[in-house]
């Protein structure tokens, strides 16, 4: 039963980050970076290491306006990837957060 729960947990938890990425997708597309930033958050929130999640968020950070915030968040991803890792984080983010200085 372990096995099967933990399986289907994954499998949920995929399907609610696909949804995520989905919704997020559509209020870009409608013109509403803020809400695609919260959704975004919400995923960055669930996948903290996930360096797709976190370029996107900070990509719609910047394009709504706020890229302090979507560089103090591509930092602080950076730098939890480096620590609980001990990798380097994706070089896009790194270099989408150095366009935005």
């Amino acid at each position: 039963f372990a096995r099967w729960a933990d399986a289907e947990r994954e499998r949920l938890a995929l399907a609610w980050l696909c949804a995520l990425e989905a919704l997020a997708g559509q209020a870009t597309r409608r013109g509403e970076p803020g809400v695609a930033a919260a959704l975004w958050r919400r995923a960055a929130a669930a996948r903290p290491y996930d360096g797709h999640v976190a370029r996107a968020l900070v990509a719609t950070l910047a394009q709504s306006g706020d890229p302090a915030g979507a560089v103090a968040h591509a930092q602080a991803h950076a730098a939890l990837v480096r620590a609980d890792l001990d990798v380097e984080p994706d070089a896009e983010l790194l270099a989408l957060a150095a366009r935005l200085r």
